[in-house]
């Protein structure tokens, strides 16, 4: 992450995930693959953790960019983008819950994320319990465990 910087938030904004060296409107990678020099440069690639450089699902520059923006503009150290709401709602649940753990969901929620915490979740040993998330009321009448993913 770049040191945050005395600028106004407008600038930041404009200028934020770039390198010093790129223009305002930066290049839009669309390759989804890219040539390496060999096996072994190709093998690197693929056990690195979020590398540019390989295949575009694992990182792309374009994305990277995007992602070094979001980061900088909420002061933390990484960021993460997703092609869709569900990759990242998957993602976060398996990436912090194990088997044990205990999700409260409110019962208003897209079909394919109750689908997953309904399906796969339950499959894992995660418990899910779904509440009414309108009312304030019936959430500070229930008692739910208290664990990583309550």
């Amino acid at each position: 992450m770049k040191e945050m910087s005395n600028h106004q938030p407008e600038t930041t904004a404009i200028t934020s995930g770039r390198d010093d060296s790129q223009s305002l409107a930066p290049p839009i990678w669309t390759s989804t693959t890219w040539q390496s020099s060999g096996l072994e440069e190709s093998r690197q690639h693929a056990l690195a953790t979020h590398e540019v450089g390989n295949y575009a699902r694992y990182s792309n520059p374009t994305v990277r960019a995007f992602e070094r923006a979001v980061a900088e503009l909420e002061g933390a150290e990484e960021a993460l983008a997703f092609g869709s709401g569900m990759g990242a709602v998957t993602s976060v649940i398996l990436a912090l819950c194990s088997k044990g753990d205990h999700i409260v969901a409110q019962r208003q929620l897209y079909g394919g994320t109750v689908a997953f915490l309904n399906g796969p979740c339950a499959r894992f040993g995660i418990d899910v319990t779904f509440v009414d998330g309108s009312s304030q009321a019936h959430l500070l009448q229930r008692s739910f465990p208290v664990g990583p993913c309550s």
